[in-house]
């Protein structure tokens, strides 16, 4: 955990440095973004809705996101993505039909 934390540290140097790195030359551009990338590689969280390109889900995911803490979201999004996997199931459904949803998902 403590290379997790060493990571954090570092790429919140630079965010404080932001006039600095203003000046990067494209080289360290790139050096920077490739450090970015491996640290999230190592670290990042493994989330469902990252291993799909569906706009409507990733949308879901951040609504859901906004709502709670993100691994409490998880089993949640998963129902839901079944029960209605897309805009236009989302928009036939009921008010009633989706209220109970909401309170089935989220209780």
């Amino acid at each position: 955990m403590q290379g997790y934390h060493d990571g954090l540290e570092q790429l919140q140097d630079l965010v404080d440095k932001k006039s600095e790195i203003m000046k990067l030359s494209a080289l360290e551009i790139q050096q920077l973004q490739d450090k970015i990338l491996d640290w999230y590689a190592q670290y990042g969280r493994k989330l469902p809705w990252r291993l799909t390109q569906d706009p409507y889900l990733i949308h879901i995911s951040e609504v859901m996101s906004q709502q709670t803490q993100v691994d409490r979201v998880i089993p949640y999004w998963e129902k839901w993505r079944k029960v209605l996997p897309d805009y236009q199931s989302l928009a036939q459904v009921s008010k009633s039909d989706l209220l109970t949803l909401l309170v089935w998902t989220w209780i």
